[in-house]
């Protein structure tokens, strides 16, 4: 409880300066602007820095940090016109708190940080690269893929570095979302993109299986479910784009009915014999 309401201050204090700026943005000094962003930024890394403030507090008054880095640069986008929603507004972003991402420890700065480079690589490719989206999707499907491997690996091996469970379940959630969007365009013939479409598939039948494996050996049935509505998900999206006929929709019906119902039937029944042998 101290470190969720710990968390949910400097949230709405990290809002509260944000909305501050907004509403008033036309009656302030641009100088002044900039000057309270830096006085609060500065405010905050002296928290940090202060040996008596509890290591957790740090943490979350940090991340608060991280996002007023954000703040800062927004404003002096917006003051000078320097392109605020541009992608290099989240590169700047993500490279001045990738330091304190990296020595934190903290597990909501990592995913602030990990979500600023996929929000980063989705603009660049947007504005400046003009990559088809299959392209796209399939590097943020392998990125995060990765990432979740990497994070279960030095959990495993290295003892210091705590990766809670929901942490993993985000990453692997947007790395399977990544994965359905790359197969909603890629059956789409006029996005282009077929060897990134045909990639997306290798890495998909190499990846899909290693994390329901993984499930299974770790009795964690949130990988399988995630990942089994994927594949569901992927089979609509394939009979929705190549089968056709009069017929096809009832069939898809009773298709989408009988595979939830088996899934849901197989869960539970997998839920059962792991809660029997412990």
């Amino acid at each position: 409880m101290k470190i969720l309401f710990i968390s949910l201050g400097v949230g709405f204090t990290v809002s509260g300066i944000i909305f501050f700026f907004a509403y008033n943005w036309n009656d302030l000094d641009k100088f002044l602007k900039i000057g309270l962003m830096q006085l609060l930024l500065a405010g905050s890394v002296a928290v940090v820095l202060h040996p008596k403030v509890s290591f957790q507090t740090r943490q979350i008054v940090l991340t608060g940090a991280s996002l007023l880095v954000g703040a800062l640069f927004a404003v002096f986008g917006q003051i000078y016109q320097t392109g605020a929603n541009a992608y290099d507004f989240f590169l700047n972003w993500t490279i001045f708190i990738a330091l304190w991402a990296i020595i934190s420890q903290f597990p909501p700065l990592w995913l602030i940080f990990i979500a600023l480079i996929n929000t980063t690589f989705m603009l660049y490719s947007q504005q400046v690269a003009d990559w088809m989206e299959v392209f796209v999707y399939t590097i943020l499907f392998l990125f995060n893929s990765v990432l979740v491997i990497l994070f279960l690996f030095f959990s495993k091996k290295k003892k210091y570095i705590r990766v809670p469970n929901w942490f993993l379940y985000v990453i692997a959630l947007a790395a399977v979302c990544f994965s359905i969007f790359g197969f909603i365009y890629g059956t789409d013939m006029n996005s282009g993109g077929a060897g990134s479409f045909e990639i997306l598939i290798f890495l998909s039948l190499l990846l899909y299986p290693l994390g329901i494996g993984y499930g299974l050996k770790v009795k964690n049935g949130f990988y399988l479910v995630i990942l089994s509505l994927s594949i569901l998900l992927i089979i609509i999206t394939l009979w929705l784009k190549y089968i056709e006929g009069d017929d096809s929709g009832i069939l898809l019906c009773l298709f989408i009915i009988i595979s939830v119902v088996g899934l849901i039937a197989a869960f539970v029944h997998l839920q059962k014999q792991w809660k029997n042998e412990t």
